[in-house]
């Protein structure tokens, strides 16, 4: 296991790995249990993983109601026309 790269959020960790088996579901189980036990393995050692989250800050509302969106009327193609 090794530090990938320092990302904006996130420290990237690049585990390299085999298995032995060929067939593509029982890959994706064994992939799907490493996952689980390094969360395990994390959090037995008092750590957590963050999960990407994002606030949005309001700094006024418009006193009047928002306007209303009308679509643009499109005018007829040549293929629709009679």
């Amino acid at each position: 296991m090794r530090i990938h790269r320092f990302n904006d959020s996130s420290i990237d960790i690049m585990v390299y790995c085999f298995t032995n088996t060929t067939n593509w579901g029982e890959w994706l189980e064994i992939k799907e249990r490493l996952a689980y036990r390094i969360m395990e393995i994390a959090k037995e050692a008092g750590s957590d993983f963050a999960f990407p989250s994002q606030s949005v800050y309001a700094e006024a509302w418009p006193a009047d109601s928002p306007e209303v969106f009308t679509p643009p009327q499109q005018e007829p193609s040549e293929e629709t026309q009679d």
